[in-house]
């Protein structure tokens, strides 16, 4: 072969070799999908303290509407369930969303959960056995938008879970 000849094909190897690093290097795709594997890291290594923190107030939620004497109930609200409630919601919203489509995702659960603790709290302040009734379906209807909330962001959280290659763990 001639210098130039030599010249050449060191050329093209040089200006080609590049072109190939690009080609099997990671695409701009696989490096957003491994930068939100991270941000789902970050989030699933708080999820179990978070559940256990709902189960808490499920639990008392449960034990207090059990109660049939409203100042027994009230008492048990104050002293149990909101407190559960309160640990749970700061919980749930300091949890880390790095990302934009986790945020979200995210934020209407939390939403949901902090519209029903005000209307808990305000609940235990204004019920009375006369208004009884009216109030409680308030607190229900708050509890039944949590319900909402919950179906759908489970349904997100999976579909972004699946989007970003993460099989979504189903609890109990």
């Amino acid at each position: 072969m001639t210098r130039i000849a030599v010249a050449i094909a060191m050329m093209l190897l040089a200006i080609g070799a590049p072109g190939c690093d690009a080609i099997n290097g990671p695409s701009e795709l696989e490096r957003a999908i491994a930068k939100e594997q991270e941000v789902i890291r970050a989030y699933s290594s708080e999820v179990d303290r978070v559940d256990t923190l709902q189960k808490q107030f499920v639990d008392a939620w449960k034990k207090a509407n059990e109660k049939k004497d409203l100042k027994l109930y009230k008492d048990d609200l104050t002293a149990n369930v909101l407190p559960a409630l309160d640990a749970y919601v700061s919980a749930a919203a300091a949890m880390p969303t790095a990302s934009p489509e986790l945020q979200k995702i995210h934020a209407p659960l939390v939403a949901a959960y902090q519209a029903a603790q005000a209307e808990l709290v305000r609940f235990t302040g204004v019920v009375t056995e006369q208004n009884l009734d009216g109030e409680y379906a308030k607190v229900l209807d708050a509890m039944d938008k949590v319900k909402k909330a919950e179906v759908a962001y489970l349904k997100d959280l999976q579909l972004y879970y699946a989007r970003n290659r993460v099989e979504l763990r189903q609890g109990p």
